[in-house]
């Protein structure tokens, strides 16, 4: 679970795209020039491979410290549900939080238990492409929801 929370395993890398040459210049009439042809698929003319790498090392930075703020955030949503002892918002957002945090376990215990003994386990992280937008529900749920609640509370005060 710690490469996907860290984003260990992400990368971008050109490839060519795949196809004769006229399905190749069909498609490029289509999309307005959206192709990779083969003899080109190295040329990073616009710098995107760059870009989408750079926005993933800042994933891979931020990662791990913005999931331990999230299961704080989590354990404080919790703690309201408990002291609160009557059906609210808290406890749809806890429920909804608590399913995408379910979610996201049952999806990395199923795929390492499939993949443990695999002989192809070291790519058994491109089986995750789901994991990764159930993460950021979670931190954004979470911290969110926090955030809001606090923002509430410090207003109703003054």
């Amino acid at each position: 679970m710690g490469w996907v929370i860290s984003y260990d395993k992400l990368e971008t890398a050109s490839v060519s795209s795949m196809g004769t040459y006229e399905q190749l210049m069909k498609m490029y009439g289509m999309t307005g020039g959206v192709i990779r042809l083969p003899d080109t698929a190295d040329v990073d003319e616009i710098g995107e491979v760059d870009i989408a790498n750079n926005i993933m090392e800042i994933y891979k930075l931020t990662g791990q410290i913005i999931f331990a703020m999230s299961v704080v955030c989590y354990i404080a949503i919790f703690v309201m549900v408990i002291r609160n002892r009557q059906y609210s918002t808290d406890f749809e957002v806890f429920c909804i939080i608590t399913g995408i945090l379910g979610s996201m376990c049952v999806l990395l215990a199923g795929v390492s238990m499939n993949y443990m003994e695999a002989w192809n386990s070291n790519t058994r992280y491109t089986y995750m492409a789901g994991a990764y937008p159930l993460l950021q529900m979670f931190n954004l749920l979470s911290i969110g929801y926090c955030h809001n609640i606090y923002m509430v509370k410090t207003r109703s005060i003054y």
